[in-house]
């Protein structure tokens, strides 16, 4: 089921992202609202999704195995140094992006998201 669903969800995010970038060089309201930033976390984003994909749709498929053993390793602070997933370059470049992405999360407008669910809570609360 996870192949299937994650393939689905691969393509469908991927086309998320596509459709934001396109909205936001099309609106003129979102396109003066979005500072050079946005557009560098969008194109991180998409290619945490380009990535993931190549490893699902890639003639290596990447085995999520691999990806479980791994960090299976990471949590009992083992030495991941000889997990076979680190011999994949697609999925280095994958876990490198993604970690980008968390280091720059505070500084971008992407932590805002979790303020405007509390922020509304409060409103009705009042």
């Amino acid at each position: 089921m996870s192949g299937t669903v994650g393939g689905a969800a691969g393509v469908i995010i991927l086309a998320s992202a596509v459709l934001l970038g396109v909205r936001r060089l099309m609106v003129p309201r979102a396109r003066e609202i979005t500072g050079p930033a946005d557009y560098l976390i969008l194109l991180l984003i998409a290619a945490i999704i380009i990535t993931g994909n190549i490893m699902r749709f890639g003639p290596e498929h990447f085995d999520l195995a691999l990806t479980r053993a791994y960090f299976g390793t990471l949590a009992i602070f083992g030495n991941p140094l000889d997990a076979p997933a680190l011999e994949n370059r697609v999925f280095l470049v994958h876990m490198g992006l993604a970690l980008v992405l968390i280091l720059c999360l505070p500084f971008s407008k992407l932590l805002h998201f979790g303020g405007i669910l509390f922020t509304h809570q409060l409103i009705r609360r009042q």
